[in-house]
């Protein structure tokens, strides 16, 4: 059941009073325009949400079919975005409201990235599949996404494809990462110097069991170059890829970003963790709490092209914001009422206050128009019943979903 929290009136309308969150799978930021952002939820369909004020109130736009994993947005106009989906990549001209569908092939459409001085050519990550079998794949338009041209990477070994990385100095030089299906999972990573005509191998140094997850480029020094891979290593390279080299270790990993007003620091993120590099990845920490905890969640992270310090977060909690560099965050997540709400409890000591659950248990003592988020005694939610002790108001039994 995925219902938020009502009020019923006599007229049977029905208001949304929170808490609010939900899963986010994606963010997609307006290179134009830092305080417009596109996410995704993580639903079936999937729901476009935009804010114009950097996280500060969402609005919801249109539904796409299926999941979305990937959203990129025009650098020239704001309402031009693309979402990749599962065997099709979406495409809106009217800021997410309306969305025409161009079907790939293909697999898992994982990252989009558009060129920033050309934004007629885009490019997709995937896995295409050849006869019985899959190969990673970059898909290329150069019509605005009209139609795509697909180009298997490299069709000797089978693998899935999950990361894209421009070199916003030479767009025709495009990284791909992946992992090659083996017993041991080898990491996929290739380079094109001629906008994806080509391919070689551009891996070395990069341990075997990795899957590369994630990649992130210096703004400032193309050489140098992030990856990450889902078991929690990241490592960097300064030749371009020529090698790599591992710089932490950390905890399940799905992003990393830079951003133009602070080459120098870089963000990775992990499914309960954020860890973050000043010295252009050389050495890395993890920053405050506060931003979500679902376990084995993907988090994507987005930071400011123009405000050093404003990072932001999404998971399956829903989005988080950082104005310190990731020292502390707030949650953004009025209007996002997409939560899995599976019980309600109301006391029989206040009638007005009550209980809910979503990874987390909230509280509100003025029938729902407030909500603060108590000390959760599990990692995620899955609470299913609150039961309350008849003359202490303090005693509170829940049930937890699994017994």
């Amino acid at each position: 059941m995925n219902v938020m929290s009502f009020i019923f009136f006599i007229a049977g309308m029905w208001e949304s009073i929170g808490p609010y969150g939900g899963p986010i799978y994606t963010f997609g930021p307006a290179p134009s325009d830092d305080s417009l952002i596109y996410i995704a939820t993580y639903s079936s369909p999937a729901t476009i949400l935009r804010t114009t004020d950097q996280g500060n109130s969402w609005v919801k736009r249109g539904k796409i079919e299926g999941y979305v994993f990937s959203l990129a947005v025009s650098p020239n106009n704001p309402d031009v975005l693309y979402a990749g989906g599962y065997q099709k990549i979406a495409r809106s001209t009217d800021g997410g409201m309306s969305w025409s569908e161009i079907q790939i092939g293909g697999n898992y459409i994982y990252d989009i990235i558009i060129n920033p001085k050309d934004p007629s050519i885009l490019y997709a990550v995937s896995t295409q599949e050849v006869g019985l079998y899959n190969y990673i794949a970059l898909l290329k338009s150069t019509d605005g996404g009209t139609t795509w041209r697909i180009k298997v990477v490299n069709d000797t070994n089978r693998g899935i494809g999950y990361s894209l990385a421009l070199d916003p100095a030479d767009p025709g030089t495009i990284y791909v990462g992946g992992g090659i299906y083996t017993t041991t999972s080898i990491p996929a990573l290739y380079k094109s110097t001629d906008g994806g005509g080509s391919f070689f191998d551009a891996s070395a140094g990069i341990d075997s069991g990795n899957y590369v997850y994630a990649l992130a480029i210096h703004p400032e020094t193309p050489e140098t170059l992030y990856a990450g891979t889902f078991y929690g290593y990241i490592y960097r390279s300064i030749d371009g890829g020529g090698s790599w080299n591992r710089v932490y270790h950390g905890s399940l990993l799905s992003s990393l970003t830079t951003s133009p007003c602070e080459p120098d620091a870089v963000y990775a993120g992990a499914d309960t963790i954020i860890y973050k590099s000043t010295d252009a990845g050389a050495t890395w920490f993890e920053v405050g709490t506060g931003y979500g905890k679902f376990y084995k969640s993907y988090r994507d992270l987005f930071t400011s092209r123009n405000i050093p310090g404003v990072l932001l977060t999404c998971d399956y909690e829903g989005c988080f914001k950082s104005t310190d560099g990731g020292g502390h965050w707030a949650e953004i997540n009025q209007g996002i009422n997409i939560s899995f709400i599976y019980t309600i409890g109301i006391s029989p000591h206040d009638p007005a206050t009550l209980y809910t659950e979503y990874n987390a248990i909230y509280k509100s003592t003025n029938n729902g128009s407030d909500w603060q988020k108590l000390p959760t005694p599990l990692d995620c939610g899955n609470l299913c019943a609150f039961a309350f002790h008849n003359s202490d108001p303090d005693i509170i039994l829940t049930l937890e979903g699994k017994g």
